[in-house]
């Protein structure tokens, strides 16, 4: 269980949304009756009934045209007259993204040159990426010297489904089991997913002085990599 609980035991194990959709709009009588409810409620201005139900028909299918511009409009509505800024920005950045007229990422990324700046604190950060099933066998420590930082150092101790981050390497109980040279704009390029460990390797932006090549491609496989293209919240719609 994820999240929080409000009391009612029912919704304790609920199916995902997509199925608890695609099961709602079947016993509506489908997709077209469902946007008529929908229709219907926004016409005596339940705003948020009609993004309920809507939001069944959403889910199925969420490049569809129709669909999307009918849920802009009622969640503009709903934006328009709430008195909660946190809440009119939500619901009417979403109105837009779904009409196309602005891109909504699912994470504000930090600016190469932010990275570039203190790139040791990206290192740390990395670890929250490692994906525990894959890595679960692993035991290895991968050091991380940055060139441009006079030499400055962070590493990584992958074990058993975690990635622990350690900030003085050389006083760590475990002896680095690869060791990359690197500057903070290369690390930049990774951590954006806009070059790959294995791209800066063969461009010899990344020296591995420790260890060799190939594993430490392998060891950064443990690891979920970011597509910029995947980064949104409202799937953009095509030119």
């Amino acid at each position: 269980m994820i999240g929080w609980f409000d009391w009612d035991s029912t919704k304790l194990f609920k199916i995902a949304p997509k199925e608890a959709a695609l099961r709602t709009v079947k016993l509506m009588g489908g997709k077209e009756k469902v946007i008529k409810a929908t229709r219907d409620a926004f016409d005596i201005n339940e705003f948020a009934w009609a993004a309920e139900l809507l939001q069944n028909v959403y889910l199925l299918d969420p490049m569809d045209k129709e669909v999307r511009q009918l849920k802009a409009d009622i969640l503009r509505q709903l934006g328009h007259r709430t008195t909660g800024s946190i809440a009119r920005g939500f619901l009417l950045t979403d109105a837009l993204a779904l009409e196309g007229k602005i891109k909504s990422p699912l994470m504000i990324l930090p600016a190469p040159e932010v990275i570039a700046e203190s790139p040791v604190s990206f290192v740390d950060y990395y670890r929250i990426r490692i994906d525990p099933e894959k890595s679960k066998d692993t035991n290895k420590v991968v050091e991380f010297v940055f060139t441009d930082q006079k030499g400055q150092a962070g590493a990584l101790h992958i074990r058993r489904g975690v990635a622990e981050f350690i900030p003085e390497p050389s006083a760590y109980l475990k002896k680095a089991d690869y060791v990359l040279e690197l500057d903070g704009n290369t690390w930049a390029s990774v951590y954006l997913g806009s070059s790959d460990i294995e791209k800066e390797i063969q461009s010899g932006n990344v020296k591995v002085t420790t260890g060799n090549k190939a594993e430490v491609t392998t060891l950064f496989d443990l690891f979920d990599k970011l597509n910029p293209a995947d980064n949104y919240k409202v799937p953009p719609l095509g030119d």
